[in-house]
């Protein structure tokens, strides 16, 4: 389905960290790179044309139906509210929404945004606590590593975390933790060697200090190992 959107407004809406997306007679005709990201997509064009409520999770249906409902036209808006959506893997996720009618020319279109709501101290505290009881307790390394991931994910919602760790030997990193990431993937970094040039953890391990990245599919640090 093609997009309504001027391109000189998509320019704006794919520079943005929210996500954005446009939906006309409840069918999605424009997402933004951040909605892929937050829905799980590969990329933003397989959203469009997909239902919007096939990413809302029950709980959320009868106020986001609302939103649709309301006439174009009718007043300021709806939101922001926190709402559970549904990613494409069908893991639930807490976002923040607002809903607005917009027009394009003659086509009212419902324009969502929806960002992740921030981490409340109280939840890394708890966190925290738990992995320190589970270290108190004497647990294996493995199944703490783990629980460091899943506590991660709990905290950022759609996101996915691994850990690797330094080989004996100093020259490569070797998986010790990653139970939201794909097999196949996991499979890539197995004995990942460091060097200057060898995605973020390759590079931290060379360099010896956190390395940080806004965009893997793009920064130089991850051409050798993009395919991943």
């Amino acid at each position: 389905m093609a997009t309504t959107v001027p391109l000189d407004l998509q320019r704006c809406f794919e520079s943005l960290p929210d996500a954005v997306i446009h939906a006309l007679d409840e069918r999605i005709v424009y997402a933004n790179r951040s909605a892929a990201r937050l829905l799980g997509a590969s990329k933003a064009s397989k959203l469009a044309g997909r239902l919007l409520l096939e990413f809302v999770h029950p709980a959320s249906l009868e106020p986001i139906r609302g939103a649709m409902a309301r006439p174009f036209g009718s007043g300021s808006g709806y939101g922001p509210a926190r709402h559970t959506l549904v990613r494409i893997d069908g893991v639930s996720i807490e976002v923040e929404l607002t809903a607005v009618r917009i027009t394009d020319g003659e086509q009212p279109l419902l324009q969502l945004s929806a960002r992740m709501p921030s981490a409340a101290p109280s939840q890394f505290a708890d966190g925290e606590k738990r992995l320190l009881e589970m270290l108190a307790d004497g647990v294996s390394l493995d199944r703490l590593l783990h629980s460091a991931c899943h506590i991660a994910e709990e905290l950022l919602p759609g996101a996915n975390c691994s850990i690797l760790l330094l080989a004996a030997n100093g020259a490569h990193l070797s998986l010790a933790a990653a139970p939201g990431m794909p097999e196949e993937f996991n499979r890539g970094l197995e004995r990942l060697p460091i060097g200057p040039s060898a995605g973020s953890c390759g590079t931290a391990a060379w360099r010896r200090q956190p390395v940080i990245v806004s965009n893997a599919h793009t920064d130089p640090l991850w051409a050798e190992i993009r395919e991943l």
